[in-house]
């Protein structure tokens, strides 16, 4: 059965450790995900053929939204990457949380172009791996 993508949001914590907050960012318009294995290469000369095995892992995420200049999550996301602080990001699926992970903020790019809305887009870089969220 397929997912209507609008079901899936992004939340961000804007309280603490101890008592957080989850708030989903403002008009979100898209989120990707992106989950690679780095490979090794192992081929010898005695080899026929390349040989690899597996490596380590690596996720990124990607949120699109329409730029508000007032969204209590992007703030949170704008002041975390400017301290250069790991955030934990959190996808919800129609309301419930699924999974969350540590991640890092690479970049934060607006966009406001002539007579069209203004747009802005976050990449983060995962610092672990997507685990469930437990009631």
């Amino acid at each position: 059965m397929a997912l209507d993508g609008a079901k899936v949001l992004v939340m961000v914590n804007t309280g603490t450790d101890v008592s957080p907050t989850w708030t989903a960012v403002g008009e979100q318009t898209e989120l990707s995900a992106e989950s690679t294995v780095n490979l090794i290469e192992v081929t010898s000369k005695d080899d026929g053929h390349t040989k690899w095995l597996y490596g380590v892992s690596d996720d990124t995420v990607t949120l699109s939204s329409m730029y508000v200049p007032d969204d209590t999550a992007m703030e949170a996301l704008r002041t975390a990457k400017k301290n250069k602080a790991m955030v934990v990001i959190r996808r919800t699926l129609d309301g419930t949380a699924v999974e969350e992970a540590e991640a890092l903020i690479e970049s934060i790019s607006d966009t406001w172009p002539n007579n069209d809305a203004s747009t802005t887009e976050v990449s983060f870089q995962l610092n672990e791996e997507w685990h469930e969220v437990t009631p």
